[in-house]
């Protein structure tokens, strides 16, 4: 039985690493893959002495690697870490053992060999022995040396061996997706597949075309220059112009789980892809003792983060209808653990998607946690199919209304209802307008909002001005004490500022900062409700579609009417002095917010930033100029002190300002 398996298992992996490294097309998400190998090893003692493929699959010449380049054994919890580091203790000695820690990238390994200082040639990994040349490509990608600066000890080697990892950012990933899908081109799964897919071109303008990084991360010939460390070789390689992982620190045990605790909560602040982290012996001579197993160093190890990205089965797909009547598909999954969350539901956005990924009811799908919050389908596997798959078909009538579905114009991928009084839209966008960006009227939840509409209390927004005392007690199980709340939340909303107002009207494509920019720069409301589209497209970061859409809104005479009537009954915007920019005390400056704060709300504390001329960014990257922190602040925190970037209190906050 065992070697039916094992013969099974073979296959699998064969057919996985074929795929994953030589189609750049995973088959197996790398949790399936990983699980794979363990049982293999479990029931052999040498099971694998290759690293990727080692069949043909592209027209790329071959290279022998002159040392193998080769794998990491995993962890994936901290019994099997806290064992990895219990062999090292034993053949080391308690004392000895320190490791270097780095950020495991997600992308493609590869090979530089430099002669005379210059670019001689580069292979990805290959199967461990044997790689492709990319060396055309190597040269496109602008943050790689291609001569070494004679200050640097490596210009006095003859030849020597760069080890390091290809990536595509995340943000450059989203950006060639975008180009793609309006190419009518398929589009990569994940950053990892569109680096691999980017460097391994024939064309290598292709790959000039696409923004990929490279982090080297070793030396194959380190012994020639006389190092000590590992960290040393990191020191070298960024000396000699090579970018290499900024993170790096030196630990023990404990202080290793706690970086791996603090990595992977810095992981979602990250432009690039990582999951986990790698841990080295730090000194050399120490990890020549320890030496290697058949397919990985015994001096290393990959401590990987929960996965990002599972395959589940598609049980069904449902339908949720939007405040502007867009009908969204909605993926109900058999549910799944991903990253620590049980995922049940994620969005398939519209048909267009769902045809384009061949998605159909009964597949076994991989599902990406996006940015590590959002579930999205990522793709199907036909070749699991059994024949009992079902195609889905999108609705010709509302769900809600029954109306008669359709498209703004024939350009639209959005199917939506046209009904302007639909009920579901209508309770949308109610939802939208109380919500804290727009008029922020606490306690009136959807549930309340949902039942204003079925008693006919509520037909449209200005109607919640409109409430009166005795109203909103026909509600099931709502008392004086909570109407009370209500109608004063109600009151003290009347008097807002102009960007809340603006992203209230849920005008399509306008969000929270494109309210700004209108309020910005416009003097008023009647301003923006005249304006012309030479007059948008001077603003900033409105472009054509959003110009449009305001366009549109500000046609509808539903929905001028609509803002008359809340004008009517006591709407007070209150417009943002013009103050010029050399006034304001944070002119220039990137200001993050994270944690709670003595006395400001996040909007409060955002607003301020804003009016005083800074400007509001969600992440911390090397652009921020600091950080206002409070209690209880995450990844941001320890991302700003990774980075060096200082970290202020409301108190300082408040005194800069002032």
């Amino acid at each position: 039985m065992n070697k039916v398996r094992i013969h099974e298992l073979k296959e699998i992996i064969k057919n996985a690493d074929d795929a994953y490294y030589g189609l750049d097309q995973p088959i197996y998400s790398d949790q399936e893959y990983d699980s794979f190998v363990r049982e293999l090893n479990q029931l052999e003692d040498s099971p694998l002495r290759k690293v990727g493929h080692a069949t043909k699959t592209s027209n790329l010449p071959n290279i022998k690697h002159r040392e193998p380049m080769l794998s990491l054994d995993n962890a994936l919890e901290e019994a099997e870490f806290a064992d990895f580091y219990s062999k090292l203790e034993e053949k080391l000695g308690t004392e000895k053992v320190t490791l270097l820690s780095e950020y495991k990238f997600d992308g493609l390994a590869v090979e530089i060999v430099y002669r005379d200082s210059k670019i001689y040639q580069a292979s990805t990994r290959g199967d461990g022995e044997v790689g492709e040349d990319v060396t055309a490509n190597i040269l496109t990608i602008k943050n790689i040396p291609k001569e070494i600066p004679k200050s640097s000890k490596l210009s006095h080697l003859k030849s020597f061996e760069v080890r390091g990892e290809i990536i595509l950012p995340i943000s450059s990933f989203r950006s060639l997706n975008e180009l793609r899908l309006s190419r009518d081109e398929v589009v990569f799964a994940n950053p990892r597949n569109a680096a691999a897919g980017s460097l391994r071109q024939l064309d290598a303008s292709i790959t000039a075309s696409r923004p990929l990084e490279f982090y080297a991360y070793g030396l194959a010939s380190s012994e020639k220059l006389e190092l000590k460390t590992q960290k040393e070789i990191l020191d070298l390689l960024s000396l000699a112009g090579f970018t290499v992982n900024e993170y790096t620190t030196l630990n023990n045990f404990t202080e290793a789980t706690n970086d791996y605790q603090k990595r992977a909560l810095l992981r979602q602040d990250l432009d690039f892809e990582i999951d986990g982290v790698v841990y080295k012996v730090n000194n050399l001579k120490d990890q020549t003792e320890l030496g290697f197993k058949a397919r990985s160093p015994r001096w290393a190890i990959a401590y990987k983060f929960p996965p990002q990205e599972v395959v589940t089965r598609l049980n069904s797909i449902t339908i949720q209808l939007g405040r502007t009547g867009v009908l969204t598909p909605v993926a109900e999954l058999e549910p799944v653990n991903l990253s620590g969350v049980v995922v049940r539901r994620a969005t398939l956005h519209n048909e267009v998607e769902i045809n384009r990924k061949d998605l159909r009811i009964g597949d076994q799908v991989l599902v990406r946690r996006q940015g590590d919050v959002i579930p999205a389908v990522i793709k199907s596997f036909p070749e699991r199919r059994n024949g009992n798959e079902v195609k889905f078909i999108m609705p010709t009538h509302c769900p809600e209304c029954n109306s008669i579905l359709g498209k703004d114009n024939e350009e639209d991928i959005q199917i939506r209802c046209l009904n302007y009084s639909c009920p579901s839209k209508l309770i949308e966008r109610l939802k939208h307008f109380v919500s804290k960006p727009a008029f922020n009227i606490d306690n009136l939840g959807m549930k309340i909002l949902a039942q204003l509409v079925d008693e006919g209390i509520v037909k449209r927004p200005p109607d919640l001005f409109k409430l009166i005392k005795g109203q909103l007690s026909q509600i099931d199980r709502l008392g004086d004490k909570s109407e009370a709340n209500i109608l004063e939340a109600i009151e003290i909303s009347k008097n807002v500022s102009f960007n809340r107002f603006i992203y209230a009207l849920g005008i399509r494509h306008v969000g929270v900062q494109t309210a700004k920019a209108l309020a910005k720069f416009l003097n008023d409301l009647e301003h923006l409700k005249n304006i012309t589209k030479e007059e948008l497209s001077s603003i900033p970061d409105i472009g054509d579609k959003v110009s449009e859409t305001i366009i549109n809104y500000f046609s509808d005479f539903n929905e001028i009417e609509m803002i008359d009537s809340l004008l009517s009954l006591g709407i007070q915007i209150e417009y943002e002095e013009k103050v010029s920019s050399e006034n304001k005390t944070l002119n220039g400056l990137k200001v993050c917010v994270t944690g709670t704060l003595p006395s400001l709300t996040r909007d409060e504390a955002v607003q301020l930033i804003e009016k005083n001329g800074g400007s509001f960014t969600n992440s911390v990257t090397k652009k921020t100029n600091f950080l206002l922190a409070g209690e209880e602040a995450g990844s941001k925190l320890y991302k700003a002190q990774e980075l060096g970037i200082k970290v202020i209190t409301e108190d300082e906050f408040r005194q800069m300002i002032n």
